[in-house]
């Protein structure tokens, strides 16, 4: 994945956002758990919105870890980045 990933960090930073009510986030939506989430992903700008190229790169992930594709940012795709040993990242 990107750059977060490289620095083994966990997908705290999801659960925390999902506590707040935002459990989810899919294309055009926007705010810091995006800007977070593109980042983890390897989209290394300072963009908090979620673009198509970002929607195309989850509903490849969530195709490979046999998900549901939806093109969602959900908790169950946020889990599974973070239990993903650090060589498969």
């Amino acid at each position: 994945l990107g750059p977060a990933a490289d620095e083994d960090i966990p997908p705290t930073w999801f659960t925390e956002w999902a506590e707040l009510g935002n459990a989810d986030f899919s294309l055009w939506d926007e705010g810091e758990q995006v800007r977070q989430f593109r980042w983890a992903i390897g989209f290394t700008d300072n963009d908090n919105r979620f673009h198509p190229e970002e929607e195309a790169a989850v509903r490849r992930l969530q195709s490979s870890l046999g998900l549901v594709v939806t093109g969602r940012v959900n908790e169950d795709l946020a889990k599974r980045i973070g239990e993903a040993p650090r060589e498969n990242r």
